[in-house]
């Protein structure tokens, strides 16, 4: 028996397992060759035996009463509007998002009156680049769209 094992045993059963049976006996031989887990033991026991003569108390008359009367007071004292957003919480989160993507979307739209004062023209050998660059773009694009099996790839064949 390990000490996990012994632990489990002991925190579950109380080491009231039934005195006959192979697991009692295992851990009554580990509990000897562990002064550890025998304290473990020793105390949950105690423990367990004072639960057991343990008697809760009853609640006093009016007890249920002194609780409502609690939550009220305590739910009386949130400002006198907090109460008219509730109903309205997520529809307003919602809204409130609505915006910000249709006022992100509206100024960061391009000028529709043409190239800003920043925009400088174009020399020949800039339009040569830009022509290179966009093929290697539709290049890109054009790999993008084949379905290549990996492992065909790493040459074991498809799977």
């Amino acid at each position: 028996m390990t000490r996990e094992q012994a632990i489990d045993l002991i925190l579950r059963t109380g080491g009231h397992a039934p005195p006959n049976s192979d697991e009692h006996q295992e851990l009554l031989k580990f509990l000897d060759a562990s002064p550890e887990c025998r304290k473990l033991y020793e105390d949950q026991r105690a423990t367990w035996q004072a639960l057991d003569l343990w008697e809760p108390i009853e609640p006093s008359l009016g007890f249920d009463r002194h609780v409502r009367e609690r939550v009220e007071e305590l739910s009386s004292s949130r400002p006198w509007f907090a109460g008219w957003f509730a109903p309205w919480q997520p529809n307003l989160a919602v809204g409130l998002a609505g915006l910000l993507l249709v006022a992100a979307t509206v100024f960061h739209q391009p000028s529709l009156t043409g190239p800003g004062p920043n925009v400088a023209a174009v020399s020949g050998e800039d339009e040569a680049y830009l022509e290179e660059f966009n093929r290697a773009l539709d290049d890109i694009e054009m790999l993008t769209e084949f379905e290549i099996d990996p492992a065909a790839l790493a040459g074991q064949g498809p799977s």
